[in-house]
């Protein structure tokens, strides 16, 4: 039997963050290598006014070597058989991406959410 080959595309919406991105990259890195899973990162700038962001995402983007990474893209780009969103100011843990993939992957879901413990993001 053929394995079965996905490409998870991780969706990461940027609004004037530069020092989480670097330490989200590389603990995605680390997750998904750890798993064998395949992936890109698409960071989305979401009208940031850091100048220092732009030059955050394309050092990540120059550095990387074994994934992905695609600056002002959005998912109309993504090229994954699933598409995984996340924030880029590390609210969402990279360690929790397995349980989300294995939900999909057990269950044959076509949407997956994740649900916090504990909200740390202030009602607006």
């Amino acid at each position: 039997m053929a394995q079965e080959h996905n490409l998870y595309s991780i969706i990461i919406p940027v609004l004037d963050i530069t020092d989480s991105l670097i330490e989200l990259h590389k603990r995605i890195d680390s997750v998904m290598s750890q798993n064998s899973f395949d992936y890109e990162l698409i960071f989305i700038d979401d009208g940031s006014s850091n100048e220092k962001t732009l030059e955050t995402m394309k050092n990540i983007q120059d550095n990387s070597s074994a994934d992905k990474a695609a600056i002002l893209a959005g998912m109309q780009n993504a090229k994954g058989n699933y598409l995984i969103t996340m924030d880029g100011d590390l609210e969402h843990r990279p360690e929790d991406l397995p349980s989300l993939i294995n939900a999909i992957k057990n269950a044959n879901h076509d949407v997956v959410f994740g649900h916090f413990k504990t909200n740390t993001h202030n009602m607006v």
